[in-house]
């Protein structure tokens, strides 16, 4: 009994480590969410600005992207030993890529869909999207379909986007200090204008994620990691307008540079402790979100 006591305290502190923040306000008090860390490897090598990761098909791996500018690759990385397994060359350029995002087909097959949309000095006439099949990839290359969009009211900065599984659409969020717009267009539209479809009361979003069956958002804003249930997975924007996040995660010292769902159950989390420190992948495991 005392054994089984102790492991319980030592659990709660986890929990209390990895899922509680200082909360100043009733409004922000969030519904309860517990997810404990399973296992955490640095990667090697290492790699210098970080913007994106998604899961890929193959069981414990992911694709992480970086934004160098005229560097158009992603990288294959085990979860499990940190190593890089794959380095892939998207043929086309690569201006500002801040987020990977991904889609299934009928068949359940996976695409990928880079995300081309920052713009911190607002002068570019369009963004770019390059998405492609992950089974297209041939050893280290990849040929993607190029889509080219643009915005209602002028140019925007950006940092994060994901595909809305239901509308099938993409949602791209902008980078604001203190609000951010949501942006969206069909995934199978090659061209086009983009559509303001709300704006969120809260600014700083640098990655965002979706779960695969659409009812569940991670959203890093501020430096911290939030994660929402969605009521109504056609109608994502309002389920945030009207909710405190269910989750919030909060590592103290730490840049967030990339996470994305693993499963319904898990979550990776790519970070950075120190500026020279190599980036660390962690995943994280839970029974979900329960309501109070």
């Amino acid at each position: 009994m005392f054994n089984n006591k102790i492991n319980f305290l030592f659990s709660l502190s986890l929990v209390c480590i990895y899922a509680c923040k200082t909360i100043e306000k009733k409004s922000e008090v969030p519904n309860s969410g517990f997810y404990l860390a399973i296992h955490e490897e640095a990667i090697s090598p290492n790699l210098e600005k970080i913007t994106g990761i998604i899961p890929s098909q193959n069981k414990d791996y992911l694709w992480v992207q970086e934004n160098k500018g005229n560097n158009p690759f992603i990288y294959l990385y085990n979860s499990k030993t940190g190593l890089q397994e794959k380095k892939v060359f998207i043929r086309g350029t690569s201006i500002a890529w801040e987020d990977l995002a991904k889609s299934f087909n009928k068949d359940k097959q996976m695409s990928i869909h880079v995300a081309d949309i920052g713009d911190p000095n607002l002068s570019r006439k369009d963004i770019q999207v390059y998405s492609f099949k992950e089974d297209d990839i041939e050893d280290d290359f990849v040929a993607p379909e190029v889509k080219y969009f643009t915005y209602p009211n002028g140019p925007r900065d950006a940092s994060a986007m994901i595909v809305n599984q239901e509308t099938e659409e993409f949602y791209i969020f902008t980078l604001n200090k203190e609000y951010t717009e949501v942006y969206a267009i069909s995934i199978h539209q090659k061209a086009g204008k983009l559509r303001k479809i709300g704006v969120l009361p809260f600014g700083n979003v640098t990655n965002v994620d979706i779960s695969f069956n659409n009812k569940r958002l991670l959203i890093v804003k501020g430096g911290d990691l939030n994660m929402w249930n969605i009521a109504n997975n056609r109608a994502l924007i309002p389920s945030l307008l009207n909710n405190t996040p269910d989750y919030i995660h909060v590592k103290e010292k730490s840049e967030y540079l990339g996470t994305c769902f693993k499963d319904e159950k898990k979550f990776y989390v790519l970070d950075r402790k120190e500026p020279n420190q190599k980036p660390v992948i962690t995943t994280y495991h839970g029974e979900g979100i329960t309501t109070l």
